[in-house]
């Protein structure tokens, strides 16, 4: 199912490149964006990564590696600063554990800084914090958990081929803590102790629109 998710992420990217892409040989001047509402969307590879908590599995045993799909929206207060909100949806193959998948859902706040805006080519950062929730289909019933992604750090290149659109790669890194856990069979989410701060890796491709 994840293949699935993936292939329909990568063609949703793809429309998305072609139609702005289309209009790149038109203008071969390239201005910085500024004071405006901004739209990007990023998929890839990703994965959760290290312990939860005491008598929690680790999230390689609930999960494994797929795809992750990541929606930005924000207002570009100047050409470098940006602030708004991140949404992030992964589905993954099963972990060490009999199941048949796992997936996961965040969302928060976030700003980014852009070094060169000006330039085609503009490497940026970004950091966040929100929510996030994750559940595997285990044999017997869902394991979840649901806790804080204490920083989100994002970093990529973005190479604008017009001022309204631009495509690169991005990479980033989630520091989460998983606050809660629903063991399978359980009624309802119980806290967890002895939490360990695990991580998310997200390697892919987006694109961003200056609406």
């Amino acid at each position: 199912m994840h293949d699935k998710f993936m292939k329909h992420c990568l063609q949703l990217l793809c429309v998305c490149l072609l139609a702005g892409g289309g209009h790149a040989r038109a203008q071969e001047q390239v201005a910085a964006p500024n004071n405006g509402f901004e739209l990007s969307l990023g998929v890839g590879y990703g994965q959760g990564l290290g312990p939860v908590a005491s008598h929690v599995p680790r999230l390689q045993e609930l999960g494994n590696a797929g795809g992750t799909m990541v929606l930005n929206a924000g207002w570009r207060i100047d050409s470098r600063w940006e602030v708004g909100v991140y949404g992030e949806f992964g589905l993954f193959s099963s972990g060490d554990l009999p199941g048949d998948k796992s997936y996961s859902a965040g969302a928060g706040v976030q700003g980014q800084f852009h070094f060169l805006p000006g330039d085609r080519y503009d490497p940026w950062v970004g950091l966040g914090f929100g929510w996030r929730g994750y559940w595997a289909d285990l044999n017997g019933g869902t394991y979840g958990l649901q806790g804080l992604d204490l920083a989100r750090l994002q970093l990529g290149v973005d190479y604008r081929l017009t001022p309204a659109f631009a495509v690169g790669p991005v990479v980033g890194i989630t520091l989460t803590d998983f606050l809660s856990a629903k063991p399978v069979g359980a009624n309802g989410y119980d806290d967890t102790h002895d939490r360990k701060v695990n991580t998310f890796v997200f390697g892919g491709i987006g694109g961003r629109f200056n609406l």
